[in-house]
C-alpha cells in the first residue's frame, strides 16, 4: 500500500456451503474489479457465494448495470455496491432468501446438537 494504490492478493481456496456441510475448492478467483476502467477492486474472503449465488456473478451483474458510474471515494463505491446487493430480488428472489435462511438455521441447530452430544459424552 502506498499513496497511489493498494495491492490485493489472495490464496485460491474457497468454501462453499451446502446442505451436506462445507466444501473447499482449491482454485478459485478471489480478486475482481468492481467497476471496469476504475482502480477499484473487491476481494472475496472465505465463502465464494451469497445466498447460493456466486460472488463472481453478483460482481459481473453490478459491473454491467453500473458501467458508467464514477464516484469520488471508495466509500461511495462500497455504498453503491451494497445498495445493489441489498434487497435485490432479481439476484435473490424471496423464495431463495427463505430457503437460505432455513438452511442456515438448520446448519446452526446441527452445530448446537453436535456440541451438545459432545458435551454429554464427556459429562457421562
Amino acid at each position: 500500500m502506498n499513496r497511489g494504490a493498494v495491492a490485493m492478493a489472495a490464496d485460491s481456496a474457497v468454501t462453499i456451503m451446502s446442505e451436506h456441510g462445507h466444501t473447499i475448492y482449491q482454485s478459485v478467483d478471489k480478486v475482481f474489479a468492481l467497476v471496469d476502467d476504475q482502480p477499484v477492486g473487491v476481494m472475496i474472503y472465505n465463502y465464494a457465494e451469497i445466498m447460493g449465488t456466486p460472488w463472481e456473478t453478483v460482481l459481473t451483474l453490478y459491473r454491467k448495470q453500473g458501467a458508467s458510474k464514477r464516484f469520488d471515494s471508495i466509500d461511495a463505491y462500497a455504498d453503491d455496491f451494497f445498495k445493489f446487493v441489498d434487497g435485490n430480488t432479481e439476484l435473490f428472489p424471496q423464495e431463495q432468501q427463505d430457503l437460505e435462511y432455513l438452511r442456515m438455521v438448520a446448519f446452526l441447530f446441527g452445530a448446537v446438537a453436535r456440541e451438545w452430544d459432545s458435551e454429554m459424552r464427556y459429562a457421562s
